[in-house]
Parts: C-alpha cells; structure tokens; sequence
C-alpha cells in the first residue's frame, strides 16, 4: 500500500498539518492535522509498504507497548483507506 498524494508537513501554530502537493494535489481539497506519529506514517506511507513494516519502523523509532503501536497504526490506515487516500495495488 501507498499513499495516492504526496504530502508535506507544516508546522503552525504548534501544529503539524500535512498539505497535499503535486501534480494530483488539487484533485484533494483537504488539509490534514496530525500528531508526530500520524505524520511519521504518512512519510512511510509515501513508499510502498506494508501495516507490519510501519509498526516495526515505529517500534525502532518510539519506546511504546508494542499492542498499542499495531492497533494506532492499523486505525490511522483504516482512516486514511476510508478517505480514499491509499493506493492498494
């Protein structure tokens, strides 16, 4: 899986937003607010990967509990499959 639009991450306001660019950038009217971890995924997700490779980067990069980084990362792609912003070859 992959994401269909390129993002970039923004900070304003103490926030992070991730702003789509590129050439199908105005196909999405959407700017996302995210926290760090949900910006992380994203950037992985701007590669071909898989739900398993995110968790063990994540688990590489942050000390969390294991369950609760697989079940954050398969909500936030749930959500990002429902909004229609994954590509599933």
């Amino acid at each position: 899986m992959k994401l269909k639009y390129r993002f970039e991450k923004m900070e304003l306001d103490d926030e992070i937003v991730a702003v789509p660019v590129g050439d199908n950038a105005s196909e999405l009217h959407a700017v996302l607010n995210l926290n760090e971890v949900a910006m992380r995924i994203l950037e992985l997700l701007s590669e071909e990967t898989t739900e398993q490779i995110i968790v063990a980067k994540l688990m590489e990069e942050y000390a969390s509990d294991k369950d609760k980084v697989e079940q954050a990362v398969h909500a936030f792609i749930e959500q990002l499959h429902q909004e229609g912003l994954l590509d599933e070859e």
